[in-house]
């Protein structure tokens, strides 16, 4: 592209460089006048009549206002008159300008009469390289007492090159002017303006120092294909406020027939620009609140002769509202001075959210997350969405005709796994976070710097109670510490002491609940804690009912690491009755697996002679008894049940009780119920979904993070669970999240491994989730993860990560394998080639590469590599081409390299995965 543009610019130069005449035109500007009417120009409004593409990139309203004065001298006696005035004002859709013109002129060699003319236009950048443009113009007047109008239309271009070889600012444009009905009042075919004229021009900067440049155009146009005509312009700029224009030009018509009457063949012209900040408000214009106290005035001038006997003088001047936006973007970083957050994947505070609040005075076009640690390295950079190039074509022209100017889309936040860029996990400590963001001018700005704290250590607890029931006593005596037992012969304390030991925590929080999980007394710490001795009273000092209570310790870091420790079976007893019986757990499962198969009742009395017999009764909660045991005196303490009845039948799932009476000699029969307990043979019940559906962590903004939703549901608690993500192939972990009690209800995964690898791409993964109850039933359930295909950015290329072709042993056939590996391949194939046919801006490279069989003999490996494996590797990338070329990829954007065994993915001593290493990979590279 570069060497066609420089072949287009050095055509123009070599067309004009000879030519040494001017003829003038128009008179719609000092500018213009002095510099050339050559479609590059940018001094709108006036130069949109010669290209309409002109006032694309324009940012703030600019109005612009000249006149010229042309006396006649000699024969040629009175004079001549044009005024101008135009408005260029930007939008987000883009540019619209107009301008009006008003020409009187007496003389015969400027046989104008009275006109005037109104130019409309519409521009904007239809790429940040490429500018365009349409305009309308109208005019009417009268000649030799003749009237008539003209209606026409104009086109133009500008490609913005900016560099070639030692050139600065190369540009060069093209516009088809005048498209329609022109003005010709009379018949001797003084059209006005010229009709379907053709115009190109190109201007580059051979010299630009920061306070000085030289600029030069050269141009050729074609009016109504009966004429052509040559120019050349320059501009001195100086400290950007001094601006000299000078220009000369040559109508081949005239040249040919000798009628040229112009006694110098240059125009000059010069400008100044003025800086202006009004410090008093404007009300009646808002001045100062629309940003206009900051403008910039220009004006110009141009004095010389167009023939023998007529002057042109000129003067004008240009007012450009406001300035350009040269702020950067505005960066709020809404965090606490420290951030913490541990990840471990337990489920809790896994990730960093880190808030994104950026604005700017226009667009911004892009945003950096920057991680650090104490000494400033660059640990984790998280940008924007990559944006990726679009080739021109007419799709995508129609496309950007059609836009409006936006910024790009930031989210409310982005998260930080922990990770740093390589993959691999951060340790703990102390990092600094920072943003920074651009705007479309290129002005840059940075956020403040935050501390991030990485933490993933739990808090530790070690809690001790070595007796559980006790009898509280209402006597002011007992409140008193004397003692006072709640019936004749009862030996129970009554407070029980809970010992307790843990690390030093911001806050611990205990809490003593009620069988139906109601809060009734609660205590907390901050440091370390502290034994507790409980009275058994509330929080207002009342004795509480007597029943089953459980005493809660937990506490969470700032981090979210969390530790919890119970203490269950806690019970108060200020009955007097001669029996008691105890469970000894909440729940059991009797399904033989060695764990909690039986579950244990402690039965006793307070009066042991007199007893006659004894029974218990294990009674489900809906369907009656289930299981009687009796028996005589002694009484029988312990009773353990294994869920079955007399018969050996297994019982029913669901909730029991147990009621253990006595009956003694002299007829009372004394019982007691215990606590309601669980029979759970049951599993839990498992299933995993997650989103999106195809996962593609390619840090492009889309589909990056995948949510597993995990979902458990079980008569009982879950004690622990587990979610295995294992590779394709081998089956091997690649990522594992797990913990105690419930999951969370969504697992971040950023498609990163327990060893900092990125998954592969367009592979299916095996998910895994295995949950145990705190009876130890254990479920399982298996689900898949489809990975799309990864172009990620390596450098100033970018690499498609994608699974392996799988190749048939020492041979490039992907056809002949297995059925499920053959439309694996022909899948990939295809989805390979959608996306190089969406970059058809880069080149393609395709790397084959072959397992070495040699591997443990350095020199036999040397002579298979070169003998063998690089033309095989080669044979593999060539069939993937002439695959992709079948799939409409365009044969000469390929290339095949055959890189050998040297490369390997994996050793080749691996003999269980080094199928991995037959393979190819793909690379695109910018054109």
């Amino acid at each position: 592209m570069k060497c066609i543009n420089l072949i287009f610019i050095m055509a123009i130069l070599c067309l004009s460089l000879p030519l040494s005449a001017q003829n003038i035109e128009e008179v719609y500007s000092p500018v213009l006048f002095s510099f050339g009417t050559g479609p590059v120009s940018f001094e709108s409004p006036a130069s949109d009549i010669y290209n309409p593409a002109a006032a694309a990139t324009k940012q703030r309203i600019t109005l612009d206002l000249s006149y010229f004065h042309l006396p006649g001298f000699g024969d040629e006696e009175g004079f001549a008159s044009a005024v101008n005035l135009g408005i260029s004002i930007p939008s987000k859709f883009g540019v619209f300008s107009t301008s009006g013109h008003f020409f009187t002129s007496p003389f015969p060699s400027l046989n104008w009469g009275t006109l005037g003319s109104l130019n409309i236009s519409f521009s904007k950048d239809l790429f940040p390289y490429l500018l365009g443009g349409i305009g309308l113009d109208v005019i009417y007047g009268s000649q030799n007492d003749t009237t008539d109008w003209a209606l026409c239309a104009d086109i133009g271009f500008i490609h913005i090159i900016n560099e070639v070889l030692f050139l600065k600012d190369v540009m060069w444009g093209v516009s088809f002017q005048n498209i329609g009905k022109w003005y010709a009042p009379t018949s001797d075919d003084s059209f006005f303006p010229q009709p379907f004229t053709p115009a190109a021009a190109v201007y580059c900067k051979p010299l630009k120092l920061k306070d000085f440049s030289i600029g030069l155009m050269s141009s050729l146009s074609a009016p109504a294909f009966r004429n052509l005509r040559f120019g050349l312009g320059t501009d001195i700029t100086l400290f950007d406020m001094v601006f000299l224009y000078g220009s000369y030009t040559l109508d081949l018509n005239e040249t040919i027939e000798g009628t040229s009457s112009r006694p110098i063949p240059f125009s000059f012209g010069f400008s100044l620009k003025f800086k202006t900040d009004i410090k008093e408000k404007v009300d009646f214009l808002d001045i100062s609140e629309r940003g206009w106290h900051r403008s910039e005035i220009k004006p110009s001038f141009t004095l010389l002769p167009l023939n023998d006997d007529i002057w042109a003088i000129g003067a004008g001047c240009s007012l450009t509202l406001g300035v350009t936006d040269t702020n950067p973007p505005e960066i709020k970083l809404d965090t606490p001075d420290a951030v913490y957050f541990s990840p471990n994947y337990d489920g809790a505070q896994d990730y960093c959210t880190i808030p994104l609040d950026i604005t700017d005075e226009r667009y911004v076009k892009g945003y950096s997350v920057i991680i650090t640690d104490k000494e400033g390295n660059v640990l984790k950079t998280i940008n924007q969405k990559d944006e990726r190039p679009e080739d021109l074509n007419v799709k995508n022209l129609g496309e950007r005709i059609l836009y409006s100017k936006t910024a790009i889309t930031i989210p409310p936040s982005v998260m930080w796994n922990g990770n740093k860029d390589d993959g691999s996990r951060v340790e703990d400590g102390d990092y600094y976070v920072r943003i920074e963001a651009w705007d479309d001018n290129g002005n840059r700005g940075a956020s403040e710097t935050k501390k991030i704290v990485v933490d993933t250590t739990a808090p530790r607890i070690e809690t001790e109670c070595p007796h559980l029931v006790f009898a509280p006593s209402a006597s002011t005596e007992a409140e008193n510490g004397t003692p006072d037992t709640a019936a004749a012969g009862d030996k129970r304390g009554e407070t029980i002491t809970i010992y307790q030991s843990s690390s030093r925590e911001d806050s611990w929080k205990a809490e003593i609940t009620d069988s139906v999980g109601k809060v009734v007394k609660t205590m907390e710490w901050e440091g370390a804690v502290e034994n507790v001795t409980w009275d058994g009273r509330d929080e207002s000092g009342n004795i509480l009912p007597d029943g089953r209570y459980t005493y809660t310790l937990s506490s969470q870091d700032a981090a979210g690491n969390m530790v919890t420790t119970t203490v269950s079976g806690i019970e108060i007893d200020t009955r007097q009755t001669p029996v008691f019986i105890r469970v000894d757990s909440e729940g059991f499962s009797p399904n033989n697996d060695g764990f909690m198969d039986t579950i244990s009742f402690s039965m006793g009395v307070e009066e042991k002679q007199g007893i006659k017999n004894w029974k218990l009764e294990v009674i489900h909660e809906t369907e009656g008894v289930k299981r009687t045991y009796t028996g005589t005196p002694p009484l029988k303490e312990t009773i353990a049940w294994d869920g079955k009845e007399a018969d050996g039948k297994a019982c029913p799932e669901g909730k029991y009780y147990s009621l253990f009476s006595v009956e003694y000699n002299k007829e009372n029969i004394p019982n007691r119920k215990s606590n309601t307990f669980l029979l759970d043979n049951s599993p839990p019940q498992l299933s995993l979904s997650h989103t999106p559906e195809f996962f593609s962590p390619d840090n492009d903004g889309e589909d990056d993070e995948l949510t597993i939703i995990p979902n458990v549901t079980d008569a009982g608690a879950v004690s622990e669970w587990r979610i295995r993500i294992l590779e394709p192939n081998s089956n091997k972990l690649f990522k594992e999240f797990g913990g105690t009690g419930a999951p969370a209800k969504e697992i971040i995964w950023d498609g990163i491994s327990n060893d900092g690898a990125l998954v592969e791409a367009a592979e299916d993964y095996t998910v895994e989730f295995e949950a145990t109850d705190i009876f130890g039933n254990t479920a399982a359930s298996k689900g898949t993860i489809p990975i799309d295909v990864l172009v990620m950015r390596d450098g100033d290329r970018l690499k498609i990560r994608i699974a392996s072709i799988v190749f048939v042993p020492d041979t490039a056939d992907y056809k002949n394998v297995s059925p499920e590996k053959s439309d694996k391949n022909l899948w990939v194939l295809k989805r390979l080639a959608k996306i190089f046919n969406k970059f058809r801006s880069y080149k393609i490279t395709i790397e084959g590469h072959a397992v070495s069989v040699y591997w443990e003999n350095p020199e036999r490996a040397e002579r298979e590599d070169v003998e063998d494996c690089i033309p095989l590797s080669k044979k593999r990338a060539d069939a993937i081409k002439e695959g992709l070329v079948a799939s409409g990829v365009e044969k000469n954007r390929i290339e095949t390299i055959g890189k050998g065994c040297k490369y390997p993915v994996v050793p080749h001593g691996d003999l269980e995965n080094r199928w991995k290493n037959r393979r190819v990979e793909f690379y695109l590279t910018k054109k």
